[in-house]
């Protein structure tokens, strides 16, 4: 749903101060910064041939301490910011929780 809202928007900043409370698995490229990660989700519309990946960018605090893989619940507020070189909307997150990975991972537009 946010990936959907993302696109309509006019700016990056349109959702700022909008609460967030995503779950998904911690995704990092190398050239992330150490606080940054996308939190990520397969979305499928048939089969798992067809799965893709898509991904909240966050930032918190404690973003080095989760592992590539792990299952988290981030909560925070939306902001504009530049993540990786590009200037979008990033989960400026609370709170990061570990979570068990749920028992439908993947996500149906």
């Amino acid at each position: 749903d946010w990936l959907r809202e993302f696109e309509r928007a006019s700016s990056p900043a349109a959702f700022n101060g909008s609460p967030a409370d995503v779950t998904g698995f911690v995704y990092r490229e190398p050239g992330f910064a150490d606080d940054a990660f996308m939190l990520s989700r397969f979305t499928m519309s048939c089969c798992v041939a067809d799965a893709f990946p898509i991904g909240m960018p966050v930032s918190g605090p404690d973003a080095a301490d989760f592992e590539t893989g792990a299952w988290l619940r981030a909560r925070g507020e939306l902001e504009a910011a530049d993540f990786d070189g590009e200037f979008m909307p990033v989960l400026f997150a609370d709170t990061l929780e570990a979570v068990a990975e749920p028992r439908q991972p993947y996500l149906y537009p």
